[in-house]
């Protein structure tokens, strides 16, 4: 996830919100496991943010 002043976070926030949209419909139980673009840029540090948004 993006830093919040960063021009890529609306789009980062858009596709984050239409998975977590996708979750909830589901009836069963979801588990979201980063991949390797989760790693770009900040690692971890981006993985966690991306934790606290979902």
């Amino acid at each position: 996830m993006p830093d919040k002043d960063d021009s890529f976070r609306p789009l980062a926030e858009n596709h984050l919100n239409a998975q977590i949209a996708v979750a909830q419909a589901f009836d069963g139980k979801t588990i979201f496991i980063p991949g390797n673009h989760d790693w770009y840029d900040q690692g971890l540090k981006n993985v966690k943010k991306e934790k606290k948004s979902i």
